[in-house]
């Protein structure tokens, strides 16, 4: 395992900062446009290019930094406004950031990882500090990671959790190595059936991630600093209470799968569903809350041998965890949605 970090764009957004270039638009835009070329930019324009421009960024950035005021019909560019202005109201710890950042060893959890993945799994990272002011870690392709510099803790003691943020980032890395090896380019869909598949393997990997490495309180005080009490509580809270809408969540996903069967329109209609499972603003998406409880019950009554071979045969995942099921009043997925996912790995 080799991790390469790169954190040119935050060291260079602090020098921004620290020397008030943002007060002058021109002086500002001038700035930034040192900044475009970058390729931690780069990798943070591409992956958000359907949700906001380098100058749409940029004008967000510049109201924020000076506390100017801001309102959209575009609900994500508030949220960006909202997030981008901590920064402002919190460069002492900002500075306390970087230094932590610097002197990390991200290479050091190799074997917290491992253990979780297939024998001869072959991960190789790079990271990408940015302030994206979205997502707290995002993987991108086989090996980009985009970290948000607001995400990292701006206190030591606090480390230990950084380093689930991390582990749950590199397992996705380590599983899409083997995934890619039988379902190419499996994020792209192209018909109900791929996006089917898409589902199942989204869940199974935000599912394990989340059930190795997350458990409900360890994201607070990060998320408490990039994105606020609100947003902290509410994440804090989805995640605790997750197996209290564990059914509903199930039903939901069993009435989906019989929909994406039957659907016959064209497959730019779908966004909106696959956005349902892999984002929400204000709790745990529902890709991470099926997948941990999924994760969990094939763990605890297959044994963690059998998880392990799912992520290298996904089409076994669902039906391992209905063999798993030991309680009669367990939801159970229909044999008909079953037949379907097996359709959709065929």
């Amino acid at each position: 395992m080799q991790v390469k970090v790169n954190y040119e764009v935050a060291d260079k957004f602090i020098e921004i900062i620290n020397h008030k270039k943002y007060i002058d638009y021109k002086v500002f835009i001038e700035a930034m446009k040192k900044l475009e070329s970058l390729a931690g930019m780069k990798v943070m324009l591409g992956f958000y290019k359907h949700t906001y421009s380098f100058r749409e960024y940029c004008d967000i950035l510049y109201q924020a930094l000076n506390r100017l005021e801001f309102d959209s019909n575009n609900q994500e560019h508030n949220l960006l406004y909202t997030n981008l202005k901590r920064i402002i109201d919190n460069e002492d710890k900002l500075h306390k950031k970087m230094r932590l950042i610097k002197n990390y060893d991200f290479n050091k959890l190799e074997d917290q990882l491992k253990c979780k993945l297939p024998d001869n799994t072959d991960i190789d990272v790079d990271i990408f500090f940015a302030f994206d002011a979205l997502n707290g870690g995002t993987v991108i392709g086989n090996k980009i990671m985009l970290l948000n510099t607001m995400f990292w803790p701006s206190e030591e003691t606090h480390l230990n959790l950084i380093e689930g943020v991390l582990l749950h980032e590199y397992h996705h890395i380590g599983l899409k190595y083997w995934i890619e090896q039988k379902y190419r380019n499996f994020e792209s869909y192209h018909d109900s059936l791929g996006l089917i598949r898409l589902l199942i393997i989204s869940i199974m990997g935000e599912g394990a991630a989340t059930y190795f490495y997350n458990d409900g309180d360890d994201l607070y005080p990060l998320a408490l600093e990039s994105h606020g009490e609100e947003i902290a509580d509410a994440l804090r809270s989805s995640m605790t209470n997750r197996s209290d809408n564990i059914n509903s969540y199930l039903q939901e996903f069993e009435d989906d799968i019989n929909y994406l069967a039957s659907f016959s329109g064209d497959v730019s209609e779908l966004k909106t569903l696959r956005s349902k499972y892999a984002y929400s603003s204000t709790s745990e998406p529902l890709d991470k809350a099926i997948g941990y409880h999924v994760c969990e019950q094939i763990d605890a009554n297959l044994g963690t041998a059998k998880l392990i071979e799912c992520f290298k045969s996904p089409e076994i995942f669902m039906q391992s965890y209905h063999e798993s099921l030991s309680k009669p009043s367990e939801f159970a997925l229909s044999e008909q949605v079953l037949e379907i996912i097996k359709k959709a790995f065929a």
